[in-house]
């Protein structure tokens, strides 16, 4: 494509196409669900889906530092045990979240370099993205059936979270302790559903570790959580434990190209 200066413009690259639940059925990127029946009478499944980490080389090269960017994606489904006959008590909130846990081999504790203290492990995923919305339904239900409904609003405001300060930066004399490892837990996205139905859709999320010792590993889950005036019921399924990769980064994502 020329444009009118008569420079070659760039040619955007096509959009993904979006996955659906159950389309990668087998490796380490498999789809995975779970479900669970309330007291109530609704049957809660989520799923978690469309899974890809792709390992880079750390922005600042440090040895002890991990970086990849995650692909993730998650759905949450309220049905009733018998469609014939729908609870009668309603549905007052419901939610799906997606994280990852990011876990250690080993930490360094009481790190000094040239004499200075520093904070031995940082771990970050960037973006997150909270959902928020209202819920709202009715169910009925006799000799001849039932039916039920949904309405509510959404919406989504990006932001930062979960980074620790300070970070471990190599250099000069090192001197420490090697301490056990540890795992932390980093939510991603939150959706409240509006009606029966809500999924969460996150690329190319930025995960990052500093100071760890060992290797970085990463584990994604999916939780959805559903609330009546009774109580709540929630059900997790979780994706296979994966390591990120410092020595074979994966292959960076297609960028637009130029045409003459």
């Amino acid at each position: 494509m020329i444009s009118g200066s008569g420079v070659a413009a760039a040619t955007p690259p096509a959009p993904d196409v979006p996955s659906q639940p159950g389309m990668i059925r087998g490796g380490l990127f498999a789809d995975t669900s779970r479900g669970v029946q309330t007291r109530e009478g609704y049957v809660l499944r989520v799923w978690k889906y469309a899974e890809h980490v792709r390992s880079v080389l750390p922005i600042g090269r440090k040895l002890n530092s991990y970086e990849a960017f995650s692909d993730l994606a998650c759905e949450a489904i309220i049905a009733p045990v018998d469609p014939k006959r729908p609870p009668t008590i309603p549905v007052t909130g419901a939610t799906v979240t997606i994280g990852v846990e990011l876990g250690c081999a080993a930490t360094a504790q009481s790190l000094q370099i040239n004499g200075n203290l520093s904070n031995a492990l940082q771990g970050s995923v960037t973006p997150s993205i909270q959902g928020t919305g209202t819920i709202s339904g009715n169910a009925t239900g006799g000799s001849g059936g039932g039916q039920g409904g949904g309405s509510g609003s959404l919406s989504l405001t990006p932001g930062q979270g979960a980074t620790a300060a300070d970070t471990v930066t190599v250099g000069g004399a090192l001197t420490g302790n090697i301490g056990p490892g540890t795992t932390r837990d980093f939510p991603i996205a939150t959706q409240q559903l509006s009606g029966y139905d809500a999924y969460v859709v996150a690329r190319e999320t930025r995960i990052s570790v500093d100071g760890c010792l060992g290797g970085a590993q990463i584990r994604s889950y999916a939780t959805a959580v559903i609330t009546t005036h009774l109580g709540a019921s929630s059900i997790t399924t979780y994706g296979h434990t994966l390591f990120i990769d410092r020595d074979h980064p994966g292959a960076p994502p297609k960028l637009a190209s130029t045409k003459g």
